[in-house]
C-alpha cells in the first residue's frame, strides 16, 4: 500500500491587521521608478475629484480606481521554524519551514492615466451671455 512521506509545505494563517492593497502600475510609471533619478509621487484628493490622484513631480497625473477580483492572491512570509501542534507521539519533530498567510487581497488599484485640464473660460451671467447676441 503506498504511502505518502512528504507532508508538503505547511500554511498557517496569521493576519496582521494591516490593510494592504495591490497597486498596478503602469509600464512607463514603473520604467521611471526603477530609474536611477525617480521622481517623487504625492497623492492627493482634489477638491473637484471624484477619487484620489497620483502625481508624477513634473509629469503624468493618473487616478487611482479599485477594481475588485474574483481570485483572492495571498501575501505571505517565509517561516523559517514552525512548532507544530502538541502530538501525543513523542516521536514526532516541528515542522521546519513554511509560509504564513499575512492578508488576503481581494482587490487591485489601477492607476488610470489623466488628460491635463484645460482652465475653463469664465463663464457669466445668463442675461450677459444671451444680452451680446442680440
Amino acid at each position: 500500500m503506498p504511502t505518502q512521506e512528504d507532508t508538503g509545505i505547511p500554511i498557517f494563517s496569521a493576519p496582521d491587521g494591516r490593510g494592504y492593497r495591490l497597486l498596478e502600475l503602469p509600464p512607463e510609471l514603473e520604467s521611471l521608478l526603477d530609474s536611477p533619478t525617480a521622481p517623487v509621487l504625492y497623492l492627493k484628493q482634489p477638491d473637484d475629484a471624484t477619487s484620489a490622484q497620483l502625481s508624477v513631480d513634473g509629469g503624468q497625473t493618473y487616478a487611482l480606481q479599485q477594481k475588485n477580483t474574483s481570485n483572492a492572491l495571498f501575501l505571505l512570509a517565509p517561516t523559517a521554524s514552525i512548532d507544530a501542534p502538541p502530538s501525543e507521539d513523542p516521536s514526532d519533530e516541528p515542522t521546519e519551514g513554511g509560509m504564513t498567510i499575512l492578508a488576503t487581497l481581494h482587490e487591485t488599484i489601477e492607476l488610470i492615466v489623466q488628460a491635463p485640464t484645460q482652465q475653463q473660460k469664465a463663464k457669466g451671467k445668463w442675461h450677459e451671455r444671451f444680452g451680446r447676441n442680440r
